[in-house]
């Protein structure tokens, strides 16, 4: 079943068989739409590897060969323009993508209004297939792509709304530009606040990313860092899992409890390890809740798709009820 940005894609079925075929048009895609900016002297864009759950099409291709995807996740990576912020950036080629598609109307683009430059439709043998833009830079393309892949045959929403929680509770970004802080005044402050002084990247790296959070909390204090024994025996997640994030977040809050970081200066909105699980768990808990009641799945309209949705919303409900339980 397709994605949502357009009720046209509902009647479309994507399959593992499918994907091969979207990455050779993505191929044509990034071709012509680097040849168009070309003439008002842009960079060229390239695009990664499609994550999300489709990241295991070839997988799927032997062992689950009539596996539905909802839609394409795919890495896009933009050329940093270092005079513009992250989000200009992105909006600047966002308007690029909308200009092309407008312009030059590619005969297996679907071109309307509800084009917006974050994601696109492609037609392929009559069905309509909807293309969602993950949208990174060259430096942190291989961590965009660890941090949109999900666990095999687990929905990739669940790691995203932990890695989420995980951020909001320690004021942190955890997105695909790596893990990112913002100061105010000299303090950290949670990260979707507007106002802020600086923006400090903490870490992109894959193999030591919970490592480094502890680092970079124990020297806001002037601390050399304590990791915690679990941490320094299992520091990377060896295998993309829910269960092996849930390990490093565990192992984080051990340790930034053995640093003594709990309950002072930046972290004194966290009483100690057990208010910290306790946070991330209530932040785990709402963001299931808010997805599975979205809106965009008022968009069903035809009996299949609602049926489709109604089956979404009760497995995020029962999934994320299930596995927030590894957290305690």
């Amino acid at each position: 079943m397709g994605g949502w940005s357009n009720v046209i894609t509902q009647s479309s079925k994507i399959l593992p068989s499918d994907i091969p075929l979207v990455v050779d048009v993505l191929k044509t895609f990034e071709n012509e739409f680097n040849e168009f900016i070309d003439r008002d002297h842009h960079q060229p864009i390239k695009f990664g590897n499609v994550v999300g759950s489709t990241a295991y099409f070839e997988r799927d291709l032997i062992e689950n060969p009539t596996k539905e995807y909802g839609d394409i996740d795919v890495i896009f990576v933009i050329p940093r323009m270092w005079q513009m912020t992250e989000s200009a950036n992105t909006t600047l080629y966002r308007q690029l993508i909308e200009n092309f598609i407008h312009t030059t109307t590619p005969i297996y683009l679907l071109a309307d209004d509800t084009v917006n430059g974050a994601n696109i439709i492609f037609i392929i043998n009559g069905k309509f297939i909807q293309i969602d833009f993950i949208t990174t830079f060259p430096e942190y393309e291989k961590w965009a792509t660890f941090r949109m892949t999900p666990e095999y045959g687990l929905k990739g929403i669940f790691m995203g709304f932990l890695f989420a929680s995980l951020a909001e509770v320690l004021y942190l970004s955890i997105g695909t530009s790596g893990i990112q802080a913002k100061f105010a005044e000299g303090k950290l402050i949670p990260f979707k606040k507007r106002k802020f002084d600086t923006t400090e990247h903490v870490t992109s790296s894959i193999e030591y990313f919970a490592v480094d959070i502890v680092t970079f909390f124990s020297y806001l204090k002037n601390i050399n860092p304590n990791v915690c024994t679990e941490l320094l025996d299992n520091p990377n997640m060896h295998e993309i899992s829910f269960k092996n994030l849930v390990s490093m977040i565990i192992g984080i809050g051990k340790s930034l409890e053995l640093n003594g970081l709990f309950g002072v200066g930046n972290l004194s909105h966290i009483k100690n390890h057990d208010d910290y699980i306790t946070q991330i768990v209530s932040v785990f808990n709402r963001k299931a809740d808010e997805s599975a009641n979205a809106s965009k799945f008022n968009k069903a309209s035809t009996e299949e798709a609602i049926n489709k949705a109604n089956a979404t919303k009760k497995l995020i409900t029962e999934k994320s009820k299930e596995l927030v339980k590894l957290l305690a």
